[in-house]
């Protein structure tokens, strides 16, 4: 397996696009407002694929070029899993690439670009991948010109958003189905600091047959549904 940067010509051929072609829905999880503010030397942002699951990215127009961001989550069966997954995907890439370990993507969290000896435009891309938990998050990001140290934090921010699936408490359940939405406490999910700011919590839970039982019937958490869905995008 090789890695493969974006293509030149995939940048120009968005900048040719009318802007109306590319209203989309948005990203639920990272606003396009969000990313004008981390990289305002490339606006204006618009979203070119959003939605609420899997992967959005970003297209950016400025005076000297177009910018592409992207970004997506996939959500692997285990955190071991997710871990190999990064590891695997460092060991493939090719010794074309220039790979530097990244702080606070998880412990094999990498960054790459192409070696200097690809071009004039070998600094203008630069990918990210990174694991927390069951999830792997995957950005790239190419601009015009070179992508400096301050555009550089900026896209780690960004690509930290990594999607958190949450299981609710059996309970909510009980007072969703009720009514009393006041009593669904988000301190009881457990989840707080750069995690919580794009968490996703889904109930309630469901009834499926249960293997391990011969097939009868059993309630589940939703969250093992979810990342199959994720992982299909």
């Amino acid at each position: 397996m090789r890695i493969r940067v974006p293509m030149l010509a995939t940048c120009l051929a968005l900048l040719t696009m009318p802007m109306q072609a590319l209203a989309v829905e948005s990203c639920q999880w990272l606003p396009v407002a969000q990313v004008g503010r981390a990289l305002p030397d490339f606006k204006p942002w618009q979203t070119m694929a959003g939605g609420k699951v899997g992967a959005c990215q970003f297209l950016g127009r400025t005076p000297r070029g177009a910018a592409i961001l992207s970004l997506t989550q996939r959500v692997e069966e285990s955190p071991a899993k997710a871990e190999d997954f990064v590891a695997s995907l460092r060991k493939n890439l090719g010794a074309d690439y220039v790979v530097e370990p990244v702080a606070g993507m998880g412990r094999r969290g990498f960054s790459y670009r192409p070696k200097d000896t690809a071009g004039a435009d070998a600094r203008s891309s630069l990918f990210l991948v990174g694991h927390e938990g069951r999830v792997v998050a995957m950005g790239s990001l190419a601009v015009p010109g070179e992508v400096t140290g301050d555009t550089r934090e900026a896209f780690l921010a960004l690509s930290r958003r990594a999607f958190v699936i949450v299981d609710a408490p059996a309970q909510w359940d009980r007072d969703a189905e009720a009514g009393d939405l006041a009593a669904l406490e988000p301190a009881a999910l457990d989840v707080s600091g750069v995690p919580a700011r794009s968490a996703a919590v889904y109930l309630p839970r469901v009834r499926r047959p249960d293997p391990a039982r011969g097939g009868a019937p059993d309630t589940f958490p939703v969250s093992g549904l979810i990342a199959g869905t994720y992982a299909r995008n």
